[in-house]
């Protein structure tokens, strides 16, 4: 339902309650952090390690390191403002500084990326993503939020040689978000020292400017309330003085009221998406078919397969290459293909179900047969042959070889699938057909979630190699074969 109301008390300062969005700039030492310390029941997030000017203070805090820190952080004040008022721990977060978490991001992603600087996009939009976050999950908060920041000086106007022109403070951010973040506050302040003469002494003395003016022209009182300058005395009162001009406001004001209620439709369902995003939804129609499993509660134990001896080479170990079978010119009888099976799975024939599955190789009328319950790829037996366990079958619809992969994605391909969109792979590549979860960046194979122990530099040198993906065991095979040792 869509409410459209007038404005008016419920919608200042959240209704009187007193929650203050507040972004506070200012030069290191300026008194930041000691001013920000005297809110109502203050929680520190420390991004720089800077708890020196309030260690007497006893204030909790947490030490931010990682974004994973400031998330938590973040989960935890958005539950401390679920609960009721009187049982509330925390009434005001602090962030200490928001340069100074940028640079955590910025650390913690080059280092995940193996870089040395920002560069290009993608960097720049992983910045700008995770601060946009934080500043919008801030502005949520059912609470009072201080967010410091340091400054720098920058130019405007002047000649390219250095003539003219005049000094601004600026954000001490970079990417889009120091242009921006002015526009998420309603409140934005200066915080300054200066030197008064107070009975007749000179004194140190600091404030905070509200009012914008040429040299901070970031500066705003979205409420219209406050004087162009308040003092900053390290109590309570630098947050009373903000709050009392607003309240006296409030008095003025009378509640809101309904216009008018439109109905809205609930939003469509998200179409769901295979792991790995567009890549790996393309890539999943190029692995070997599986037989279909019935389906089962999550209570019911897994269904116990059927008492038939599994091949030993399930799982290919490098220390035992697989011996390649030399292809025939003449056609393979079933009596060549029984042998064939035991010689290479080392186990004995059984009987399940085979689909036959055409293969793009250099002999069209070539296909291949693959045993569903192992995913063991074995050679076919051609048309002329007779034999009962291929004659009777139907052939099975044709998988689309995998698209190129683009960049960056993760997938599954299955070992001796070709690498390259209609591609062809070697006739005498022996592969094992087993599942390969691979994530791939910058078009190169840099993992291998499964299985196991695989090393991705391998399956990349394959792929190179023979045009196909292949597991570590059966590429040290293809280079082992008796037929590479002749050509050496």
């Amino acid at each position: 339902m869509l409410t459209i109301r007038t404005t008016g008390l419920d919608d200042y300062l959240d209704g009187g309650t007193g929650r203050i969005k507040v972004l506070i700039m200012g030069p290191p030492g300026s008194g930041k952090t000691r001013s920000a310390s005297g809110w109502p029941k203050p929680l520190l997030a420390d991004c720089e390690d800077g708890r020196m000017s309030v260690a007497d203070r006893a204030i909790p805090y947490a030490a931010i390191k990682t974004t994973a820190d400031m998330k938590g952080l973040l989960d935890l004040a958005e539950a401390e403002g679920k609960r009721s008022k009187d049982t509330r721990r925390f009434e005001t977060l602090v962030i200490d500084t928001l340069d100074a978490y940028q640079r955590i991001v910025t650390q913690e992603y080059l280092k995940s990326m193996k870089k040395a600087s920002m560069s290009g996009w993608q960097d720049w939009g992983h910045l700008d993503a995770e601060m946009t976050e934080l500043v919008a999950r801030l502005s949520g908060l059912p609470m009072n939020v201080v967010v410091n920041l340091h400054v720098k000086d920058t130019k405007v106007g002047g000649t390219d040689e250095g003539d003219g022109g005049y000094l601004v403070k600026s954000p001490k951010l970079k990417g889009d978000l120091k242009d921006q973040i002015a526009a998420e506050f309603d409140l934005v302040g200066f915080m300054e020292t200066d030197w008064e003469a107070v009975d007749g002494k000179r004194t140190l003395t600091r404030y905070v400017q509200w009012e914008p003016t040429p040299d901070k022209p970031i500066l705003k009182d979205r409420s219209g309330q406050l004087p162009a300058k308040t003092p900053v005395t390290f109590t309570g009162e630098d947050y009373e003085g903000l709050l009392r001009p607003m309240q006296a406001a409030m008095e003025k004001l009378k509640a809101g009221s309904v216009v008018v209620e439109v109905a809205t439709e609930e939003p469509a369902e998200p179409v769901a998406v295979t792991k790995g995003g567009p890549v790996g939804n393309v890539a999943k129609t190029a692995t070997v078919k599986k037989a279909a499993e019935p389906k089962r509660s999550k209570t019911e134990p897994p269904a116990i397969p059927p008492a038939i001896s599994p091949p030993p080479v399930t799982t290919p170990v490098p220390a035992a290459p697989v011996p390649v079978i030399e292809a025939k010119d003449a056609g393979v009888t079933e009596t060549d293909a029984v042998a064939t099976v035991e010689k290479v799975l080392g186990g004995e024939v059984v009987e399940p179900d085979v689909e036959i599955v055409a293969r793009d190789t250099a002999d069209p009328g070539q296909a291949e047969t693959v045993d569903v319950q192992t995913s063991v790829v074995a050679p076919a037996v051609p048309e002329s042959v007779e034999s009962p366990a291929v004659a009777e079958s139907e052939p099975a619809s044709v998988p689309e070889p995998p698209a190129d992969i683009p960049g960056n994605g993760t997938f599954t391909v299955a070992c001796g699938s070709p690498r390259y969109s209609g591609g062809t792979v070697p006739p005498d590549l022996a592969a094992c057909g087993q599942e390969l979860v691979l994530t791939m960046q910058e078009d190169r194979v840099t993992g291998c979630s499964s299985p196991e122990g695989q090393i991705p530099d391998l399956i990349q040198i394959a792929g190179l190699k023979t045009r196909a993906f292949l597991c570590n065991a059966c590429f040290a095979a293809h280079r082992k074969s008796p037929k590479k040792e002749a050509v050496k």
